[in-house]
């Protein structure tokens, strides 16, 4: 398509949307309503009024008659009957039956008790003794102690290692291992 070919079609679609444009400014502007009133009461009162047809209405056959309702076959908004109880279970005749004797369970393992203490590191005492850096993740210094030391009342420190400690409560119970952390 050449350029000459292509003005040509452009200047007829601006030429068709111009003509619609004016087309539409210069239609009457009648609307449903009829617009303002006017402001000349003269004027207003030599327009003949306009009639309306009305469609002829037989209003008798708009009420009910007596044949015209059927009962309804089933009411969706009523509640289903309820089912007949279940029938009594059978009554068993008394048998005498044998006890069953259970051997008694050995007790399971104690229940594990979590140390929520952590291995920061160590440090070696002249005397060779490792002395372990705890903490408990508050606020409050952090706590020493060596191999066999209570730590916080109520834990043992039973081994002191270079990437871990082992620890149990005073009673022995829940002995762990807690690697080194660091801070």
């Amino acid at each position: 398509m050449t350029a000459k070919t292509r003005q040509t079609y452009l200047l007829i679609g601006l030429l068709v949307v111009l003509g619609g444009v004016i087309t539409y400014q210069l239609s009457p502007a009648d609307t449903a309503g009829g617009g303002a009133a006017p402001s000349n009461p003269l004027q207003a009162s030599t327009r003949a009024p306009e009639k309306m047809q009305v469609a002829n209405l037989d209003l008798e056959r708009l009420k009910p008659g007596a044949d015209t309702f059927q009962a309804p076959k089933r009411d969706p908004f009523s509640f289903r009957p309820k089912p007949a109880p279940p029938p009594p279970p059978p009554v068993r005749t008394a048998q005498a039956q044998a006890p069953v004797i259970v051997a008694p369970q050995p007790p399971g393992p104690p229940p594990v008790r979590p140390i929520p203490l952590k291995y920061i590191g160590f440090v070696q005492a002249p005397n060779g003794a490792r002395v372990a850096m705890l903490t408990d993740g508050s606020v409050r210094p952090g706590l020493l102690g060596r191999q066999g030391d209570v730590i916080d009342g109520q834990y043992r420190l039973l081994r002191v290692d270079v990437n871990e400690i082992e620890m149990s409560y005073l009673d022995g119970t829940g002995r762990r291992r807690i690697p080194k952390t660091g801070q």
